[in-house]
């Protein structure tokens, strides 16, 4: 059993405070995790989880949002990143074997906890670290001022060599896709008369279960000052039900011809459903676009509306409408208006 406590004040610079989270409020954090004030922090910070082996949120001086953010799943899943408004920056994920699961296991196991919880507030000039996780059906958080104690940084320097190891072995992985890729199609992005994928969204509509989805692109060759963008398709959706909670599918990766994108949806005050998925792939040699197996020629009407009924089965229409030039979306709105005689389709 690692004696911590007595550990802890061998670190001359090091200020701790253990905080048992049995009391702690359990609501769920906030849908957005950065959060502008300390005391909202806090809330973030002692949500209650089984999920999770362990959290670790660390910040400089005065808490001014943003922070440095890492966890272990229990499934073995390690992810760290930084987050800011609006972003996360420097993000590095990595999925433990069992034996290394095992021994970061052991080491949270072998904490000693015996410290009554007292409230810290960061401090100008030191660093804040607050490092919460599960001791077999306790919920314990550590506050630390300055240095972070030699067993807590063993983990993370366990967690950073398996960060390095699942890097290689992507850029390993990545390449070798990439020769196959070349190997399968070419330099296919300089073929003529080809619009190489550059962007792609969605906006929702308004007082109507719908959204407006695009794919952008660039004529080939790829001439940088000469690049114009032009509009691969459109695709107006409509769906009977549910909520969108975000994108699914895939971009390019810029060295494939076939890229993929889609919706995923949820349900409300009903969880026996799963989330349900749509999804079309573009192939920008055919310049086709698949919709549910079925392949449509872009040269044909690159203006297409999806209808999903209740059963998620897809009524696809292309319309007799080619479009080159980017526009609005309210203009591109305004087609499929005049098709579909329906002047209620807004933007929302």
């Amino acid at each position: 059993m690692l004696k911590i406590i007595s550990k802890f004040v061998s670190f001359i610079f090091l200020t701790v405070f253990v905080f048992p989270l049995n009391t702690f409020a359990q609501s769920e954090p906030q849908n957005d995790p950065f959060v502008q004030t300390f005391s909202d922090l806090n809330k973030t910070i002692n949500h209650r989880s089984e999920k999770y082996l362990f959290r670790l949120f660390q910040f400089r001086g005065k808490y001014r949002g943003g922070y440095r953010y890492t966890e272990i799943n229990k499934d073995g899943v390690a992810v760290t990143f930084r987050r800011v408004q609006f972003a996360t920056q420097a993000s590095r994920g990595a999925a433990l074997d069992k034996e290394e699961l095992k021994k970061i296991k052991q080491k949270l196991a072998d904490f000693s906890l015996s410290r009554a919880a007292i409230e810290i507030e960061p401090k100008e000039g030191e660093s804040y670290s607050a490092f919460v996780f599960q001791n077999k059906d306790r919920f314990i958080r550590l506050n630390f001022l300055g240095d972070l104690p030699q067993e807590i940084r063993e983990v993370l320097d366990r967690l950073n060599i398996a960060f390095k190891k699942a890097e290689k072995e992507y850029i390993e992985q990545s390449e070798a896709e990439g020769r196959r890729l070349l190997a399968k199609y070419g330099k296919w992005q300089e073929l003529p008369n080809i619009l190489i994928p550059t962007g792609n969204g969605w906006t929702r509509l308004k007082n109507s279960n719908g959204i407006l989805m695009f794919l952008n692109g660039f004529h080939s060759p790829i001439i940088e000052k000469e690049r114009v963008k032009a509009p691969i398709f459109y695709a107006l959706i409509l769906y009977e039900e549910g909520f969108i909670v975000g994108g699914a599918g895939c971009c390019s990766r810029g060295d494939d011809p076939i890229s993929r994108y889609g919706i995923k949806w949820n349900f409300l005050n009903d969880k026996s459903k799963s989330k349900k998925e749509f999804i079309v792939e573009h192939n920008a040699i055919e310049r086709t676009l698949k919709i549910k197996q079925q392949k449509y020629e872009l040269q044909e009407g690159n203006l297409f509306v999806i209808r999903l009924d209740k059963n998620w089965n897809a009524y696809v229409e292309q319309l007799n409408t080619y479009i080159d030039k980017t526009k609005t979306n309210s203009e591109i709105l305004d087609y499929f208006k005049k098709n579909l005689s329906d002047d209620t389709l807004e933007i929302r």
